[in-house]
């Protein structure tokens, strides 16, 4: 082992060797890359034998690296200049890469960090592939290299060569930064948040490794750890601008807006063309119910950056929730002919013309959804989908995605593929798997997870609305168009018997995950006065999130949670009933499917499959819709499903 003084002796020898070769040799060369490589490596082999002096190094560092440079400077008798504060010798970068960031050595090896820097790197990878040509165990380029294939969407590729920088150089924390990236691309968030917990260890002022790090601990919601990773990256540097951004997440999960608005404004003053911090500061003013700041904001934005698509469409979005329906569409179509048609500005008009009921320029410009990276949306096949043409035999796949809702709302297209004279192969989810198979032309179903089986073409089950060129006049709504196995009915039938009077389910919460759930589920108790209709039995249809608020009610209501498996059981629940209330969820589409009666409770903003300025809906015939006037206020909205369940109870009786 090095004692200190010896550690520093021989870090001095090579630092002054390795500063001699920038200023005496040419840096055009891969040689004379490979060459100065070799001299940092002797650097990392001197820390390695000294682990136990690791964090007395970035202070003994800066002291040989600047006594370096004031020795080389007097050895040349003042003819050269290397002046630290214009030469960006800085303690990261030495920290970094032991490579000054000289533009010519930059051009030939360069840097590229994913997380916003703005630094050159070579775009062209033969740079690299002959630097490493010349110096296989070069770790750097091999991560440059990576972070190329990278940018190409070429993930397997650019793993590859990430694992074999680390493996040259597993202490390497740019090269762990990036990894990182990459595998939060992948959602391997527990490897990301290993490679960056490893970078910010070996390199404790490491800023962007925390930064990213509270991204990773964000996206797996662990919210808490997420802001603090994202204070100490701005106690390292306050102004760090991705920071600055990152740590609005997990402050707006808590709604403090407020503090989360003094962030961003910090990062708009660094920059004030920051399109995401302009984004998120406009939820910090919603969320502070500063709607007229916010619009004005998102306008001037706009007015100065006259190509951010995004925020044309984030305007067009608020100008609807404002019930301004003419101007909103105006700002979706503009960010989306600004964009060139891109994924994101297509799928928010899409949401917005299909609400509108303008099905066929809706649904085509849906087919967008596979290419918005926040809906988790894969296209499973490279091969071109079905395009509706006549069959003559072949073999189709539709195949899930999406919600349980979506699912069941657009399996109703099965009948209406089958006369186009093919053979279906329909994938199921294991939770409507008895379902399925009573489909009246679904010739073989499977469980997703499953080997496919034999198909010609394919299609994805949302896809269909598009296939089959749905107007809003031409909605198949023949119901019922899903059936529950008789056994099913005949034991759901007994258990159902000794309630009498009007029999009434309810269901009351969404997907707690889903986007709008805080919009449009309901706490339990809100229908209390349901239960004090005469002659009414109240049945539980909910599952999962939201039944112990049964526990929580002092009305009755009969719970069948525990004994319902699947969409099967849910559904011969459904047929022995008089009437489902249900927010909007997959139960509601199951009971429509069925032509259940139902009364669909909506907030102000609904899904588009509901439309608006309704009380009814071309999907399901035996389903009325009650909606909310006022955003967030259900009294008049349960006011009036409860006269409406008093007339049916008196009718009955």
């Amino acid at each position: 082992m090095l004692n200190r003084f010896m550690l520093k002796s021989a870090l001095r020898m090579l630092v002054m060797q390795l500063v001699r070769m920038y200023i005496d040799s040419r840096f055009d060369t891969s040689e004379t890359i490979a060459a100065i490589q070799t001299q940092r490596r002797k650097v990392h082999d001197i820390q390695e034998m000294a682990p136990e002096l690791r964090r007395e190094l970035p202070a003994l560092l800066l002291t040989v690296w600047r006594d370096a440079i004031t020795d080389i400077t007097l050895e040349h008798d003042g003819k050269i200049s290397l002046d630290m504060d214009h030469c960006l010798w800085n303690m990261e970068q030495i920290l970094s890469n032991w490579l000054p960031r000289w533009s010519v050595v930059q051009r030939v090896i360069g840097t590229r960090d994913m997380n916003g820097s703005d630094e050159d790197y070579p775009e062209d990878e033969q740079v690299l592939r002959n630097l490493l040509a010349s110096d296989p165990q070069h770790a750097q380029a091999w991560c440059n290299l990576a972070v190329i294939y990278m940018g190409k969407k070429r993930n397997a590729e650019a793993e590859s060569l990430f694992r074999q920088s680390l493996t040259l150089d597993p202490d390497y924390p740019e090269g762990l930064l990036n990894y990182a990236v990459l595998l939060e691309n992948l959602e391997r968030r527990e490897e990301a948040e290993k490679a960056l917990r490893r970078a910010v260890e070996i390199r404790p002022d490491y800023y962007k490794a925390f930064t990213n790090l509270g991204y990773v601990l964000s996206q797996m919601e662990r919210y808490e750890e997420a802001e603090a990773m994202l204070r100490h990256a701005l106690e390292i540097n306050p102004d760090y601008p991705v920071a600055l951004l990152n740590i609005s997440l997990p402050l707006h999960k808590r709604k403090h807006f407020a503090e989360s608005e003094r962030f961003l404004r910090r990062a708009m003053n660094l920059d004030p063309h920051y399109e995401d911090a302009a984004l998120n500061l406009f939820v910090c003013l919603y969320g502070l119910e500063k709607y007229i700041e916010a619009e004005e904001f998102l306008r001037r934005f706009i007015a100065d950056n006259p190509e951010s698509s995004e925020v044309m469409s984030k305007l067009g979005i608020f100008l609807f929730h404002q019930g301004r329906a003419a101007e909103s569409e105006v700002w979706l179509r503009r960010a989306y002919d600004v964009s060139g048609g891109a994924a994101e500005a297509a799928f928010d008009l899409s949401s917005y013309l299909l609400l509108y009921g303008h099905y066929q320029e809706g649904f085509a410009l849906y087919e967008s959804r596979f290419d918005v990276r926040s809906n988790n949306n894969v296209r499973r096949f490279p091969e071109a989908q079905w395009d509706g043409s006549p069959l003559n035999g072949k073999r189709i796949l539709i195949y899930t995605e999406q919600g349980f809702g979506d699912l069941l709302q657009c399996v109703r297209y099965i009948p209406l593929i089958k006369a186009r004279g093919g053979s279906i192969v329909l994938e199921a989810r294991p939770e409507v798997l008895r379902l399925f198979q009573q489909m009246d032309g679904a010739d073989q179903v499977f469980v997703r997870g499953e080997p496919y089986p034999a198909f010609d073409t394919h299609c994805p089950v949302m896809s269909l609305p598009h296939v089959m060129g749905t107007r809003l006049d031409t909605v198949p709504c023949q119901v019922p168009y899903l059936r529950v196995p008789e056994n099913v009915q005949a034991l759901w039938r007994q258990r159902l018997a000794p309630l009498r009077g009007l029999r009434v389910g309810l269901v009351w919460a969404g997907n707690p995950l889903h986007k709008n759930d805080e919009s449009r589920s309901i706490p339990l108790a809100a229908l209390a006065p349901l239960a004090d209709i005469p002659g009414v039995s109240l049945v539980s249809l909910q599952k999962g999130h939201g039944e112990r608020q049964l526990k929580e009610v002092s009305f009755a209501v009969t719970p069948f949670g525990d004994q319902v498996q699947d969409f099967a059981d849910s559904g011969a629940i459904l047929q022995q009933l008089d009437l489902l209330i249900s927010v909007d969820t997959s139960v509601a589409h199951l009971a429509g499917a069925l032509g259940v009666s139902t009364y669909l409770l909506l907030p102000k903003s609904p899904d588009w499959r509901w439309l608006l300025d309704r009380d009814d809906t071309p999907w399901y015939p035996s389903m009325r819709l009650f909606r909310q006037t006022e955003a967030g206020i259900w009294a008049d909205v349960l006011a009036s499903v409860v006269e409406s369940v008093r007339s049916l109870s008196a009718t009955k009786g």
